[in-house]
């Protein structure tokens, strides 16, 4: 679809795809870090495509804009989720 999208209308330069949660489908928002066992439940989430980043200018204190969210494993997070789920460390792995 986004394809045809930036395909078919000229003056369209870049299109992404966006959930909120808890709108459409049954998704959830738990979580958890590769080296702990426990779930982590968080607000505020979306659900977007790698497009997102050339849509909007997003920024990112750590990673690369052209590996995120390329895989299903990962994840971009504001400065404050950074904080509060990897204090004083790089989450990075």
């Amino acid at each position: 679809m986004l394809g045809v999208i930036e395909n078919e209308i000229p003056e369209v330069e870049a299109a992404c795809r966006v959930k909120p949660y808890g709108r459409m489908l049954a998704v959830s928002n738990l979580f958890r870090r590769s080296d702990q066992t426990k779930n982590n439940f968080s607000d505020g989430f979306i659900y977007a495509d790698h497009s997102i980043l050339k849509v909007f200018d997003l920024s990112l204190t750590n990673g690369d804009r052209k590996s995120a969210l390329t895989s299903p494993a990962s994840i971009p997070l504001t400065q404050h989720k950074t904080d509060h789920y990897f204090p004083g460390q790089n989450p990075i792995r």
